[in-house]
């Protein structure tokens, strides 16, 4: 029995030494703070408040004892060694919670130093956001108050790194690359788009028209779902086209609406709506049905 609960302690151990190894190599994360400035950092700091780090049971190392005197125990955890186990996992998500803490705070203040720099010198920092076989280009001009540029970075982004955007609420989108499109991810939604897409001074998204005017995008992907169902048009996409429709930036969406046909029994009907992503007001709704008997119902129903 002694040498089995050495075992377990070595166990124990390793164990937690385990779990912090595979919680530091967590995947490198690049950030375009609020500041405009594009750092890497942990994608570990980055996580929400709300997210709780969770340690695997299968990050656990289980230890077989061969003892052949003890074959009734070999198989059998004592709630001593489960209590130790279930210690040393909870000791190992506090540090872990309060590492992720500090380091947050630190990348805090140095984000703040970097903003009161940046209005102190009365520089500004365009950015562009390019998407070139599949690969994410991050290229940015530091410019200064008369406009002269003074200095360029062009940053490719590893495959599998990510890039985040903070907005000026403190919330983060972030930004992928397609084979030939930009991918901007929200908390529950994906916009694709194949226009050029760029940053402003607070970080707010900007896309160009053909004829190089600028459009903000004022209205998330997300926000614009959530408006489309205050007005009874629910979407089940989990992505969405970002385009130029009649000069102004759209998204594209695929949805259903629930009608009585002559206000007796329910039906969805198949839409197809776009929405400003400038104002967030629908500019066109209109059946999707393919049959014409399925648009007839619609027709007479309400």
């Amino acid at each position: 029995m002694q040498s089995k609960n050495i075992i377990v302690g070595f166990a124990l151990l390793f164990f937690a030494f385990f779990v912090t190894s595979q919680n530091s190599l967590a995947l490198a994360a690049w950030l375009i703070d609020r500041s405009g400035t594009l750092v890497q950092v942990d994608g570990f700091v980055l996580g929400d408040d709300s997210d709780e780090i969770e340690i695997e049971e299968e990050n656990e190392v289980e230890v077989e004892v061969e003892d052949e005197d003890e074959d009734d125990e070999r198989n059998d955890e004592t709630q001593t060694e489960k209590r130790a186990r279930e210690q040393a996992r909870e000791a190992e998500k506090d540090r872990l919670e309060n590492e992720r803490e500090l380091a947050k705070q630190k990348l805090e203040k140095e984000i703040e130093a970097r903003k009161k720099a940046q209005e102190r010198l009365k520089q500004t920092i365009k950015t562009q956001v390019k998407s070139e076989d599949g690969v994410l280009r991050v290229r940015q001009e530091v410019m200064a108050e008369n406009g002269q540029v003074l200095r360029n970075t062009d940053q490719e982004i590893p495959i599998k790194e990510k890039l985040r955007v903070e907005k000026s609420d403190g919330s983060f989108l972030e930004i992928n690359a397609l084979k030939d499109k930009l991918e901007i991810t929200t908390s529950r939604l994906n916009a694709h788009t194949s226009l050029p897409l760029s940053l402003g001074e607070n970080n707010e998204l900007i896309v160009t028209r053909a004829d190089g005017e600028q459009k903000i995008v004022s209205v998330l992907p997300d926000e614009a779902a959530d408006k489309l169902a205050s007005l009874g048009l629910l979407t089940t996409d989990e992505s969405v086209e970002l385009e130029i429709e009649n000069e102004i930036p759209v998204y594209k969406f695929s949805a259903t609406e629930d009608k009585k046909v002559l206000g007796l029994f329910k039906l969805a009907f198949k839409k197809r709506a776009y929405l400003s992503a400038e104002s967030g007001e629908v500019v066109l709704s209109e059946s999707a049905e393919s049959t014409p008997f399925k648009r007839f119902l619609e027709s007479i129903s309400f």
